[in-house]
């Protein structure tokens, strides 16, 4: 921990206006064992405080890294030898692997230690660098979910483990297998296969499915003739972090009223971006066929 914090600073200090050492007013504190309330108060006042606190986060900048997925910690404070406990919060245990990055929270105005104009040309550490490289590959193995619905509706030939029972030969054969849509509903709803079970195992798969925000087309998956400029519109996702073990869920819902969308995260509740709404972790996705009344069900 103490390296990070050193590199931090040394990349912090060169925007700030004031040293780092800065003293930032603190509330008196209890006194310990065999102080008084004076000596502890003032060992306190002595002790160069900077004026901000290094925070454990996840790499969406959204959760605490340490706390469970659904807590209301919105970083925990790093101290000691908190690395070690990120190290095992981030392997891929029972909350899945999050990531981690590290936050810096303010006790201070920002405006009075950091020239924030300067700040916003600060270079990249090469660990985001890397992150980001690492998401531009995944990126190009793109799944479009219209590739999805193409395989869903793809004929396919049942394999040796999964065979057929035909009453015309009396035995169990690789049977040739094929959905077709031909009504298509009002309300649309994909649930992803996110969970994959094996005689010998099971995982959380997380590729990343990109889906449209809207016009989803599905008129040419359909094979009812009748069934014309079927466009979808989404309005609400839910979200699955963690794996197998365990995870949280979260929902983006899209508020009909003024167009825009709110993150649901238990009891809180915040606005969020367009460019926010699409992950890895999305597992549900609804939408609403456009010329649907939505006051009605």
């Amino acid at each position: 921990m103490r390296e990070a914090r050193a590199l931090i600073e040394a990349t912090l200090a060169p925007y700030l206006k004031k040293p780092a050492t800065a003293i930032v007013a603190h509330e008196p504190q209890p006194p310990q064992d065999g102080e008084t309330a004076a000596a502890t108060t003032a060992a306190v006042e002595a002790t160069p405080q900077r004026p901000y606190i290094i925070v454990a986060l996840d790499t969406a900048a959204r959760n605490c890294s340490k706390c469970p997925l659904g807590s209301a910690c919105d970083g925990c404070e790093l101290v000691g030898d908190d690395l070690i406990v990120l190290e095992e919060y981030s392997s891929r245990g029972y909350y899945g692997d999050r990531g981690v990055a590290f936050g810096i929270r303010w006790l201070a105005p920002v405006e009075e230690y950091l020239d924030v104009r300067g700040y916003e040309r600060l270079p990249e550490h090469q660990s985001v660098i890397a992150y980001r490289e690492q998401q531009r590959d995944a990126a190009k193995q793109l799944v479009r979910l219209e590739d999805c619905v193409r395989l869903f509706t793809q004929e396919e030939t049942l394999s040796k483990e999964d065979p057929w029972y035909c009453s015309q030969c009396k035995d169990f054969v690789q049977a040739n297998k094929k959905f077709d849509l031909w009504k298509l509903p009002s309300i649309l709803i994909v649930h992803m296969k996110r969970f994959s079970f094996t005689k010998l195992w099971r995982d959380k798969l997380d590729t990343f499915v990109d889906f449209p925000l809207e016009a989803l087309d599905l008129s040419p998956f359909c094979s009812n003739p009748d069934e014309l400029n079927a466009l979808y519109d989404l309005y609400a996702i839910s979200n699955h972090y963690g794996g197998m073990g365990g995870g949280h869920y979260t929902a983006y819902c899209k508020n009909l009223e003024n167009g825009k969308w709110y993150h649901h995260d238990d009891s809180r509740v915040s606005p969020i971006s367009d460019r926010e709404l699409k992950s890895s972790s999305a597992y549900v996705l609804f939408y609403r066929r456009r010329g649907v009344d939505p006051a009605k069900p």
